[in-house]
Parts: structure tokens; C-alpha cells; sequence
């Protein structure tokens, strides 16, 4: 049963994909640029470097006004917003201090968006599983950022964008 799942959802998002795919090809400039985006931001969460995180990001236009340019506040509100549920935060912790393997897939670029595959393996409960994600980007002045526009709430934002890019286990 569970085979035949995997089919119908790889046959169902392999439509999907077709239907959406604006003419970007493996390998070219676009391509190559957001796939080295994902990978920066993959490598900052593991990293918790907030500040990287807050640079590499573009946020809903009443975030953008609320954080201005200022990275240090960016840093601060993404840390705070990742650190607000002590238990989710010791997980995550936990997940990414023991992360290895960290790689990004081919990108579906659609216009200004893109959706690149995500991979790692990290120790949960002592075992070593495979995570399976997506980072989300759309083109702000010309560079891939990571989608942060998903809400007008820092946490909110956050957590989405965070749960999706570690994805889930295989």
C-alpha cells in the first residue's frame, strides 16, 4: 500500500511539475544560482546563524517595514521566533547539531520562484534518518532569498519556512 502512495504522489507531482516548469533547465544561470542559495540557507539553520539567515531571506512587506535593513534586529527576531517553544527548540537543536550529508536537489524554477529540494541525515532517538525538505525562494532585487512571505507573523513565518526545509523523514 504504501508503494503504490509513493507512486500515485510522484505520478501526481511529477504532473504538477510539468504543468509549472517556466523553461529553467538543469545547469543553467538561474538554476545554479538558486540551488547555491538553498545550500547557504541550509548551511546557516544548521549553523543557527540567524543573522545569515535574516540576510539570505526576503519577509511579507509588513515584516520588511517592521525589521528594516537592520540584521542584528533581523537575528534577533528570528532566533527569538525559533526559541519560543522550548520543546520544539530542544528538537530542533538536537536535529541540526547532528545533521551530515547536507545537499540540494535541481530546482523547479516557475517565473520569479523556485522550489529546490532539500536531503540530510541526522540522529533522532539514536538513529540515523534521512531528512527529505524543500527550500522555498523567490527573485527580490535580481537574487534567490529564501521565502519568508508566508505570513505577517515572525514565528509564523518561520516555523513554516523552517519545517518545510528540514522536511520529513524517509
Amino acid at each position: 500500500m504504501r508503494k503504490i502512495l509513493g507512486i500515485l504522489v510522484l505520478l501526481v507531482s511529477a504532473g504538477s511539475v510539468i504543468a509549472q516548469v517556466n523553461g529553467a533547465k538543469a545547469g543553467d544561470a538561474s538554476s545554479e544560482d538558486a540551488k547555491a542559495q538553498a545550500l547557504k540557507i541550509y548551511k546557516a539553520m544548521q549553523r543557527h546563524d540567524w543573522k545569515e539567515i535574516f540576510q539570505l531571506s526576503t519577509f511579507s512587506p509588513v515584516l520588511t517595514k517592521s525589521l528594516g535593513n537592520d540584521a542584528n534586529a533581523g537575528a534577533k527576531a528570528i532566533g527569538n521566533a525559533v526559541g519560543s517553544d522550548p520543546d520544539g527548540k530542544k528538537v530542533f537543536d538536537a536535529v541540526t547539531k547532528s545533521m551530515s550529508d547536507v545537499a540540494v536537489g535541481e530546482p523547479i524554477i516557475m517565473g520569479d520562484k523556485a522550489n529546490v529540494p532539500t536531503t540530510s541525515t541526522a540522529k533522532l532517538d539514536g538513529k540515523d534518518v534521512k531528512l527529505r525538505g524543500l527550500a522555498r525562494l523567490i527573485k527580490s532585487g535580481g537574487v534567490w532569498k529564501w521565502d519568508l512571505t508566508s505570513s505577517d507573523d515572525i514565528e509564523t513565518a518561520t516555523a513554516e519556512a523552517l519545517t518545510e526545509l528540514l522536511g520529513s523523514m524517509e
